[in-house]
């Protein structure tokens, strides 16, 4: 994961070597929040299907396609 930390109007960013697990975890979240896989998910987010714009929408693609590797 990534943290970002703000000093003196400078960003820094310390990058986290994500595991398998953590992926399927935060999977698995998203799954549970929305009531759908992330399969059913993928496919409606590529059509344009979700009305609002949706932050975490795009991490949990993030995530899918990190796992799809």
């Amino acid at each position: 994961m990534t943290k970002v930390v703000a000093q003196k109007n400078k960003l820094k960013l310390k990058v986290e070597k994500l595991t398998e697990e953590d992926v399927r975890s935060e999977l698995d979240e998203f799954e549970s929040k929305y009531g759908m896989t992330s399969n059913e998910f993928i496919g409606r987010y590529n059509r344009c299907e979700f009305e609002e714009e949706n932050l975490e929408f795009m991490d949990w693609a993030g995530y899918y396609y990190i796992s799809a590797r």
